[in-house]
Order: C-alpha cells, then structure tokens, then sequence
C-alpha cells in the first residue's frame, strides 16, 4: 500500500477513536427571528412608532423591545426558543397583545391590527403620567373620547362631547360659550381644568379664558380627547390643579386625505371645516386646516328679572360722555353683540429623520366676535384676534416644545360692567423639555423635565406691577413595580412664580394594584397649590388682593376600574378634598372685591358603567356626587363658597347602528339646582333635564359621504345653565361630511 494511503487512513482512525471517546458535537442552529407588520384597523395603513416589546409568561421583564418604522414593520431577532407575549402599543389606539411560540431557528412573521381607542381600559393614553400608558394602569381617574363619540354629538363645540362624560360638568352660555368643570368645584381664578392642545396651553394670552371656539380643536380634526379628573399639578403646574382635558389633533402620517363638512342649522347657525393632509417622500407630513362659523345669540330678555339683573351692570354712558368707537349700545347703555363669530386656520409641518426622531411646526391665526363670561364679569369680544406657534422635537425618551400665543391688534375685548378695554394685545411664551429614562433597574422607571409659562401684557392702562408674569417650573415622576400586581407612582413638582416672588411643592403618591387582566384598583394622595392672585385677568380686574395668596388643595381617591365579560365596563372614583385660602366674592360683589375664606372640604362620587351587548348596540350611565354646594365663610362677615357647579347630576344615553350605514341615539341628563358666586355672578341656577336626539346615515352610493342630524335640547326646554347667561333653547343642526382618502 502506498504511504500516503497508509497515513490517510490513520488519521481517520484517530478521528474515529476520539469520536467515539467523547459527545458527538452539534453544530450551532440559528436563533429565532420575530418580524411583523402594524396596520390601523379598518384602513389597513401601516402605523409608524408603535412599541413592541416582548415578554416573557407570567412575567413583567422586558426580554426583546423595539419600534415600527415608516412601512409599520418591526424585527425582533435573536430572542431565544421559549413561550412569549408579544405587545404592540401606540397611543390613541388599543393594546394588542397576543401569545408567540418561538421554536430553534423558527422565522415568524405577524401581522398586528391596532384599533383606535374607545371606551375599552386597554387604550393607550398619555395626559395622565405624559408617557404612553394602558387606561387600566394609570395612576388617575381618565376618560377617552374618540372621534366617532365627538362626531356623533354634532354640536358647535367638540366641548359639548364631553358632557356625558362622568365627573364633568359643561354649562352652556351662550352658541359656543361653556364652563367647563371637573368634580365640581369652579371657582373663577382657580379650580378649571387646564386645557392643552397637542401638549400646548390653549388659552388666550393675558385673557385666560377658555374661549373655546376658535381654538385649533375643530371636531373635524380630532383624533381623540383625555379627560383627567383630579388635580394634575405635579406634572402640567398650577394651573392644572382642577383637572386636565387635552386634545389631540390627527397626525397627517396616520390620517392623510381631504375632507370637508358643512353644517347649518337653528338660530341662523352656520359652520364649515376642511382639512387636507398628506405624505411627501415618506419623511415630510404636513396639515391644513380651517374653520368659519357664525349664528345668531341667545339673547337676553329684559323683561326677566335674572336677565335684567344681568342687564343693570352694564355701564350708562351720560349725555355729555363720549362713547369710544365700536361700542355697541342702546340708549347709550352698553350691550351684548347678539353675534357669534369665529374663524380659525391651522397648519402643521412634520419631519422624520430615519430614526424615528420627528420634528414638528404648528401655527395659527383665529378670530372671535362673541359675549364672553369670565371672572372678572362679562366681556364683549370684537373680532379678538391671535396667533400661536408651537415648535416640537419628540425622540425616543426625550421631548421639548416651545410655543407662543399672541393676541394681535385687530380687535378688543373690553368690559360691559365698566366700558373699559381689558386687552388688545399680549403675549404668552410656553416651554418644556422632559426626558423618560425607561426602565433604569428595581422595576423603576423614571421621567423629569422642567418647563416655563410667561405672559407679557399689553393693554391701554396696564395695572401691571412688572412686564411679565412668569412661572418657571420643574418635575420628577417614579414608577415603580413593587410586586408583579403592584405599582408605586410618586411625582413631585416645585414652582417658582415672579410677581408672587413664591415657591411651591406639590407631590403626589399613587399606588395601583392589577387585580385581573382587565381589572384595576387605585388609591393617592395629592397636593397642589395655585396662586390665583398672579392670574393675569385677575390682576386685570384690579382686585384688592395680595398676590401671593395661594389656594391650596390636599385630594385623598379612590378608584376601581373592571371589564366584565369584554362587555360590560364599570369605573368608580371616590374623593376627599381640603382647600385653604379659598377666593369668594365679597357680599358687595358689585365692587369686584373678594374675600379668603380659610377652609373648606368636601367629598364626592364618580361612578359610570357602559355596555355593548352586541356589535351594534352600546348603552351608558353615570352620576356623579358632592357632599355640598354650598360652604360657609370663617365667620358671618365673610360670605359663603359656592361650588358654582351642581352636588348631584345624572346622564345616560344608547346608541344602535345598523350594517347600512344607519344610526341613531339618544343622551338624557339631569341636573341639580346649585347656587353661584363666580366674580360678579352672584345667584342661583334651577334644576334643568335634557335630552339630545342624533342620527347619521353614510350614503352608500357616495364613498366617504356622511349626514349627521343632532337635537340638542330636543324637547326645548328652556332654562339657564349659569347666572349671567341668556335662557337656551332647542338647537337643531344638520351637518354634511365628506372624506377623501
């Protein structure tokens, strides 16, 4: 044989012998690999930044985590061979999850449907902790309206959705004019929710007032609204200690597309709304929006005595006074234009950067001509005029905005009780920068951020003691599971404010414990502090009060939240609240003075349970309690606090809907007589019901064609929903819609 045979072969028997001396060795096989799709349901268009993590069972911990890119799809790689939960979330849609088995060297590919969010516990919300969250586990009391709910109440303000909703009071003063207050207590500098558009104040500059109509919040537009009861001071200030309703415009990545919507109705009502969005390249999203809108006022009747009360403030010019130019008046007496006007145009400009990152631009302009009522009495708007701009950077765990909101020279706002003009111009310059470190080790997550809110006055006779009133602010929030059923919520804020020269700390402690899946019970304390003295409109009116005064209010709640048979869903929130130094108007309210009344407390009831015992039938019911409405001043000298919004109020409504394209529903409400003591509005409001009536049809032979008809008041009972305001009427309106994808 020849050698080199001879020593191939002895190198195969070597191979053999050790071979067969030890383990056979296996050659490595490929991890597993999870890729997937995200698409909304219905459209089926791909959803950008959705979270996807995945979980190992029965556990918290995080094993693989990542986002959707531009085309929705995500990949998961190298997670070991096991049994798994995959979560998708997005906000303003419901969380998906679903179970995954992952075999050795397995390629799975899913594809996630997310539906917009509802009335279910599992939609993502933000407003309450300013991350995306499960409703189920937040540590507050939250609502969610979605498009659809705001659609279907076809009113003249995307306010007036929100008045079923439990714990929330909306009293209608004029077409477009409402008071807005959560559990009750509304008092006229302190106590209303805060209201943000797109994470930005959306009040008017120095004015403050909630003139909702030409706000960029046009129900044509809406992508959803989050009601947060109870004060959420430590994160959004003190303007916020009365609660939080936050709007959320729709993203033109997500919702491209023309539309337009044509409404008219009684009392010469007359609204239009068009919005185009669209995607160029891929990276550049952008929005325009606009919206005009006119009827005929609810008038006052001198021949009642409350409306002639009303009437009887109003400032007599004498004969020999020069009345100022654009005063309207009758025998010389100031009066209420019986006009309401508004208009709006808004733009959004939006960029992505290959990383998810986006950089976003808003602006712009609206314009009012309507009766106001504010704290500080009645005023009349001509063709009030401002801009906003709000500049945006959202990355993955950092955020920064800074918006300003500018009243322009193009019309006044000037008091009926004195003549006087209470602003021309003003400017209010916002900003925040936040950071969401995620999980930082314990099970703790940890989210701070600092943020500013400046207001420059310019009026024709400042009362002004400095240029600006700022408030300069910063927050810390720590989330942390205790145990698996159990999360411990604590945020601490402090606030600086410049013409009070004062600092507050408001902390807050929640602990939420998950019962079920589907099952959540809630308890926490919070403290905030405002200081209704630096109000810009406050010190406008020139009350007799030192600026530093501060309102300070302690909340003790509780709260449950459950689904049952994914049909029925029930939620109860139950609160105790203290406040100190509270603002009242003194006896002798015609002078614009106020007292402090030291202490107050109260306690209430928030309790609503909705139901779909099929697919095209859905019923709700709420009531909603306080102790009282009525508190005693410290002794018989100082008068007395009003609640200024009912102790007791009962809402239901039902809503069926047929496969072509036919619905119809139905929204009772009762209402308890309370008193008010609202600045100058001194008085009481009887006890009223309601019922709204609605219909809507989508024209099969027309695509994207839809006709709404909606009866407030259907059967027109005539009342007052608050001191000072003219009586409200039946109000019919029919609106046309018209959608482009």
């Amino acid at each position: 044989m020849p050698v080199r045979g001879s020593v191939e072969w002895l190198i195969v028997g070597l191979l053999g012998t050790l071979l067969g001396l030890g383990p056979i060795p296996s050659f490595a096989q490929p991890s597993p690999v999870l890729t997937g799709t995200v698409v909304e349901a219905g459209s089926e268009r791909p959803l950008m930044g959705a979270e996807v993590t995945l979980r190992a069972v029965e556990s918290p911990n995080v094993l693989r985590e990542t986002s959707t890119d531009r085309d929705g799809t995500f990949q998961l790689a190298d997670p070991p061979r096991g049994q798994y939960v995959l979560e998708v979330q997005l906000l303003g849609y419901t969380e998906h999850r679903r179970p995954v088995l992952l075999e050795a060297g397995e390629s799975k590919d899913v594809t996630v449907t997310l539906s917009p969010s509802g009335a279910s516990y599992e939609s993502i919300v933000l407003s309450a902790t300013r991350r995306p969250e499960r409703a189920l586990e937040v540590p507050a009391s939250i609502s969610v309206l979605t498009p659809e709910v705001i659609r279907q109440e076809g009113a003249s303000s995307p306010i007036e959705a929100l008045r079923p909703t439990a714990g929330v009071h909306v009293a209608q003063t004029g077409i477009d004019r409402r008071t807005l207050s959560l559990r009750g207590f509304a008092p006229p500098f302190s106590g209303s929710p805060h209201i943000r558009v797109d994470d930005r104040p959306a009040e008017f500059p120095l004015l403050g007032a909630h003139a909702f109509g030409p706000m960029s919040i046009m129900p044509h537009d809406l992508s959803r609204i989050e009601v947060v009861r109870g004060p959420a001071t430590p994160l959004y200030g003190p303007e916020a200690g009365g609660g939080l309703v936050q709007f959320f415009t729709r993203d033109p990545f997500r919702a491209p597309g023309t539309s337009l919507s044509v409404a008219g109705g009684s009392q010469s009502f007359v609204d239009v709304q068009f919005r185009q969005a669209g995607v160029i390249g891929g990276t550049v999203g952008y929005k325009f929006t606009g919206q005009f809108s006119r009827a005929d006022e609810w008038m006052l009747d001198s021949t009642n005595s409350k409306d002639a009360a009303e009437v009887s403030r109003y400032r007599r010019y004498s004969p020999n006074e020069p009345i100022p130019s654009g005063r309207l008046t009758k025998d010389r007496q100031l009066r209420r234009d019986d006009l309401y006007r508004t208009f709006n145009t808004n733009g959004r400009l939006t960029y992505r950067f290959p990383d998810d990152t986006q950089l976003s631009l808003r602006g712009g302009f609206a314009s009012l001509t309507s009766p106001l009522q504010t704290g500080i009495g009645t005023l009349q708007a001509n063709d009030l005029s401002y801009t906003y701009t709000q500049l945006q950077l959202d990355a993955a765990a950092f955020s920064a905005s800074v918006g300003l909101n500018r009243n322009l020279d193009l019309g006044e706002a000037y008091r009926l009780d004195a003549g006087e003009t209470v602003l021309n111009e003003g400017t209010r310059w916002t900003g925040q920068a936040q950071y969401d470190s995620g999980e930082l080790g314990l099970n703790t997550q940890l989210l701070g951020g600092v943020d500013f809110d400046v207001t420059r006055p310019t009026t024709d006779a400042s009362p002004f003691p400095q240029e600006t009133v700022g408030r300069y602010g910063t927050y810390l929030q720590t989330t942390t599971e205790v145990a698996p059923p159990l999360t411990l919520t604590l945020g601490s804020r402090v606030d600086y404010n410049d013409l009070a020269k004062n600092t507050s700390f408001t902390p807050r402690a929640t602990l939420v414990y998950d019962l079920a899946s589907q099952h959540s019970l809630r308890a926490g304390y919070t403290r905030s502090v405002s200081h209704p003295g630096t109000d810009p409109l406050f010190v406008t009116g020139r009350f007799d009060v030192n600026p530093d005064a501060s309102l300070t209010t302690q909340t003790i709640e509780f709260g449950y939240k459950g689904t049952f048979a994914d049909r029925i869903r029930v939620h109860l929130d139950g609160y105790y609240e203290w406040k100190q130094n509270v603002l009242t108007p003194s006896r002798n309210g015609e002078n614009r003075s106020y007292d402090i009344v030291e202490r107050i407390h109260y306690s209430g009831l928030d309790a609503s349970i909705s139901v779909s015992p099929t697919e095209t039938v859905s019923a709700f019911a709420n009531v909603s309690l306080v102790t009282d409405d009525r508190f005693s001043g410290a002794n018989d000298a100082t008068p007395p606090v009003a609640l200024n919004a009912p102790s007791s109020s009962i809402k239901g409504g039902i809503d069926y809907g047929w496969a072509a394209g036919f619905s119809v529903g139905v929204t009772a409400q009762y209402v308890d007589p309370f008193p008010v003591r609202w600045g100058p509005y001194v008085g009481n409001v009887d006890a009223y019901s309601l019922l709204d009536v609605r219909a809507s049809y989508r024209l099969a032979p027309v695509p994207g064609l839809r006709i709404d008809v909606t009866a407030k008041n259907a059967l027109d009972s005539d009342h007052r929903e608050f001191v000072g305001a003219p009586a409200v009427g039946r109000q019919i309106i029919v609106r046309l819609t018209y959608e482009l994808p």
